[in-house]
């Protein structure tokens, strides 16, 4: 089997009180792209401060393609950097903010140069920017600079720190298929972080959840979100809610109640609906979302909170039975469960 590009290998950070991060561990094989995804406060950033240089573990080990790299400094790892806010040179035009770590390259000309920034300026489709200020562009296109620069020394790894954070949604929705084509074209291996899960989902190979300093699931994006491991990672993605359930039958049956449960059942808005059949869940009609293709549903009873999904058409029936006692029904087949124990509150 192919040894990862990158392996971090029970990472520990202490900063005074605060424990950071707690023995950490997180591959990326060659070409792939993982996506570092938790709340804020979770030790996402911290991690990719460890990878770049910019910060040295208490305990355990980096290595990049084999070699130890824990003490390397930034320049010497082959690292390429994407921020949240551009850090473009705003007194530097587009070409010069691109070619500015060249200037590490040796034997490299400036003919060679100006060629290498052109190329990275069609790979982002800004060709004849060069000559641009900063403040000439738009956020979205000021972003793709940033990328430009970053993989102007030809990186062997590109770390991405919540690069899409400070743009709009239908921007980012953009930007990140765009870093998604550029990664795959050129064969990157590539980290980003996120705290949006959306954006996880939708660029990575593999997803490391963490919380609290610590990895709490790390494989694909359909693991994470149809075999969560925790009520963390369950409830992190979209609107989701966790019933407990006594379990009648392993995979078979379910009985939703209390007390003592065996485990709690992740009822995701998609995979709840307002008919059978299934296990039937009655609550009181709070709220509905009308979203354009479907009718979300905001259930609340004894087992708390639940989201149910409709069809579009029936949007003014809903809005007419709003406050009064609805039944909607799960399918145990279509639905995870985590252990009751593995519910921690925020």
């Amino acid at each position: 089997m192919e040894q990862p590009y990158l392996a971090v290998e029970s990472v520990s950070k202490r900063f005074g009180s605060v424990q950071a991060l707690d023995r950490v561990s997180l591959s990326c094989r060659r070409g792939e792209l993982v996506a570092v995804l938790g709340p804020s406060g979770c030790g996402k950033t911290t991690l990719l401060r460890i990878v770049a240089g910019f910060e040295i573990p208490d305990l355990g080990s980096v290595r990049l393609g084999g070699i130890p790299a824990t003490h390397l400094p930034p320049e010497k790892r082959g690292v390429g950097l994407v921020f949240q806010n551009y850090a473009l040179f705003p007194h530097m035009t587009v070409g010069e903010n691109i070619a500015y770590g060249l200037r590490f390259v040796k034997g490299l000309k400036r003919g060679d140069i100006a060629a290498r920034v052109e190329s990275l300026l069609e790979l982002v489709d800004l060709p004849g920017y060069a000559s641009r200020r900063p403040d000439q562009l738009s956020a979205g296109q000021q972003q793709r600079v940033a990328i430009a620069r970053a993989l102007a020394p030809e990186p062997r790894l590109l770390l991405l720190d919540e690069p899409l954070s400070a743009l709009d949604v239908s921007l980012r929705e953009q930007l990140r298929l765009h870093i998604r084509r550029i990664q795959r074209e050129l064969n990157l291996t590539a980290v980003y972080v996120t705290h949006d899960q959306e954006e996880a989902m939708s660029v990575a190979d593999r997803i490391a959840v963490m919380r609290d300093g610590r990895i709490e699931q790390f494989g694909t994006p359909e693991e994470v979100y149809e075999q969560p491991r925790t009520a963390f990672v369950a409830s992190f993605f979209g609107r989701t809610a966790l019933v407990p359930v006594r379990l009648a039958a392993p995979d078979t049956e379910f009985m939703t109640g209390r007390p003592g449960p065996d485990a709690l059942a992740v009822l995701r808005a998609e995979s709840v609906r307002p008919f059978g059949p299934g296990v039937p869940l009655r609550g009181r009609l709070e709220e509905l979302e009308f979203l354009g293709h479907a009718v979300r549903l905001q259930l609340r009873g004894e087992f708390g909170t639940v989201w149910a999904t409709a069809p579009r058409t029936e949007v003014d029936a809903w809005r007419r039975r709003r406050g009064e006692m609805v039944t909607v029904y799960f399918r145990p087949e279509e639905t995870p469960t985590v252990p009751a124990g593995s519910h921690r509150e925020e």
